[in-house]
């Protein structure tokens, strides 16, 4: 019943837009299971078996706000299920409209070639200072993400599921929708601590909030209007 109030992905994003989000991140995760079975009939490798976390479990593509705040997660997939292939299946098509709404959206190298408005990571063993700073810069603006796999794993039933792997798509809607009855809260502290722990080199919060909406403008390349009023004085508070 509490996971039929999950709203959808389209919904979600069109929610971040009017709040004037800056950007999305977007992150796999894996849910533990207990040993399954089944196998590829091709290759006879178990299906959920991530040979990444060495794990039987199943991926869930989990998208956060600025803040790291995590605001949606996709239906499950088999762990052995690369990121970027559970991601064109469940999350993609939305963020391109997103994207293309001035809503871009961050991720890690395992989404290199994702498409247009998805920004990765430049791939390369000796970049030069230019690629060098565009990656510093984009994973200190996606670091934050890195919590909503910590918040959803905060719950026991998701630490690692014994029931059958299809119960853990409701199980994640369940845990988004409690995590979200009381986020404003949360979302603010969030994004306080974001934005503070970038302000020991500033005299006032203004000076910070100028200077990362300078580096969110310069890593999506996008003009600094889009970061409008209502996402700026957000953090003079």
């Amino acid at each position: 019943v509490i996971a039929q109030r999950a709203p959808s992905l389209s919904q979600v994003l069109e929610q971040m837009r009017q709040q004037g989000e800056p950007f999305l991140c977007l992150d796999g995760t894996l849910i533990r299971t207990d040993r399954v079975a089944s196998r590829d009939p091709d290759t006879g490798y178990h299906v959920w078996y991530s040979g990444k976390h060495k794990a039987f479990g199943a991926n869930i593509q989990v998208l956060t706000d600025h803040t790291g705040y995590p605001v949606q997660a996709s239906p499950l997939e088999p762990g052995s299920t690369h990121d970027i292939t559970a991601a064109r299946c469940h999350a993609l098509p939305a963020l391109y409209k997103a994207a293309a709404h001035g809503l871009p959206t961050l991720a890690d190298k395992g989404y290199t070639g994702a498409g247009i408005g998805i920004h990765t990571p430049i791939k390369g063993a000796k970049p030069c200072p230019d690629d060098t700073a565009y990656n510093t810069i984009q994973a200190g603006l996606r670091a934050p993400a890195e919590r909503a796999n910590a918040l959803l794993k905060s719950f026991k039933a998701l630490r690692k599921v014994s029931l059958a792997p299809s119960t853990i798509t409701t199980i994640t809607s369940t845990a988004l929708v409690i995590l979200n009855l009381n986020n404003q809260p949360q979302r603010e502290r969030l994004t306080k601590w974001a934005f503070a722990r970038n302000s020991c080199h500033y005299e006032t919060v203004n000076q910070c909030v100028q200077y990362m909406l300078e580096r969110v403008s310069l890593l999506l390349r996008i003009p600094s209007y889009i970061m409008n009023s209502k996402f700026t004085n957000a953090f003079k508070k």
